[in-house]
């Protein structure tokens, strides 16, 4: 069959695809079934008349598209693999497929980033989810994967550079004469539970009793903020926000308090909007019942 510079056909059932009203360089397969949108799989023929192929990915076979997302400012496009997401330099002797053309740089598995290895996860769950749930992977996903994978890297900074990043933290203290209890209270973060990877929105409370130094306050929430960054059970969290302040400062006793509302108990299964309290407390908050109590009192 003949193409010419205005027909492409679909990379799922072959049939003309018709180019889509609003979106520059995005088409519509014409079959009814079908109805896939995809960014232009095969190149604008210059007063040809014979079809050339797409280059066929090595890793899995796939015949490869334009990668128009993230290579948009090159003078052209890589190719890429709509299956696995190897990438493909743009090249005019790989028109055919790409195992008989030895220079083509073909990203080995073993190089991919970590924002590349999540992204191609979301790919395949959003494939996933078009096979078994109906999803239709309309232009609206043509990013998807991307933004997951650089939205993942804010969401669980937590994960990165942890212990040295909590040490800078805790190193910034100052000689103080305060004897008297410090309280911070009501630090909004937001964490992930490990068991759904869902958010919990939780409020964290903290105090301790200086014993000759003091932490500078904005550093404690920090401290909580980054120790909240990560996929971990609020119990856990609770204890090692009031255990890390313990250890780091020599005070005589640190109280943690941690109110959160889990998005897994919220959205399913239970489906109810309930808090959950955890705390922490060590050294005079868990031996003394009167530093316990004035410590829940000054941050209710």
């Amino acid at each position: 069959m003949c193409v010419n510079n205005d027909i492409y056909k679909c990379l799922n059932c072959r049939r003309l695809m018709k180019e889509h009203p609003v979106e520059k360089d995005y088409w519509r397969c014409m079959q009814k079934n079908c109805s896939k949108y995809l960014t232009a799989i095969y190149i604008k023929l210059k007063d040809k008349e014979v079809e050339k192929k797409n280059p066929t990915c090595t890793l899995c076979n796939t015949e490869m598209v334009k990668d128009t997302i993230n290579f948009n400012t090159q003078r052209h496009p890589n190719w890429i693999c709509p299956m696995c997401l190897h990438t493909l330099e743009y090249k005019e002797n790989c028109m055919s497929n790409i195992r008989e053309d030895a220079n083509c740089d073909i990203t080995p598995p073993e190089s991919l980033s970590p924002q590349e290895k999540i992204a191609k996860a979301v790919f395949s769950i959003l494939k996933a989810m078009e096979e078994h749930y109906g999803l239709i992977l309309d232009e609206h996903f043509k990013e998807t994967p991307e933004r997951v994978a650089r939205a993942y890297e804010e969401i669980f900074g937590g994960l990165i550079n942890t212990e040295k990043k909590v040490e800078s933290l805790l190193n910034t203290t100052f000689f103080s004469k305060a004897d008297e209890m410090v309280v911070v209270r009501d630090i909004k973060i937001y964490s992930m539970c490990p068991h759904h990877l869902l958010p919990v929105e939780a409020t964290v409370s903290l105090g301790y009793l200086p014993d000759g130094k003091v932490l500078g306050l904005s550093k404690l929430a920090r401290l909580v903020e980054l120790l909240g960054k990560r996929p971990i059970i609020q119990e856990d969290l609770t204890s090692d926000i009031g255990h890390r302040l313990y250890t780091a400062l020599g005070c005589r006793g640190v109280g943690v308090k941690v109110c959160g509302y889990h998005f897994c108990m919220k959205m399913r299964g239970v489906k109810k909007e309930a808090p959950t309290i955890t705390t922490c407390m060590l050294g005079m908050f868990r031996d003394s019942a009167s530093t316990r109590h004035e410590f829940l009192d000054a941050i209710r």
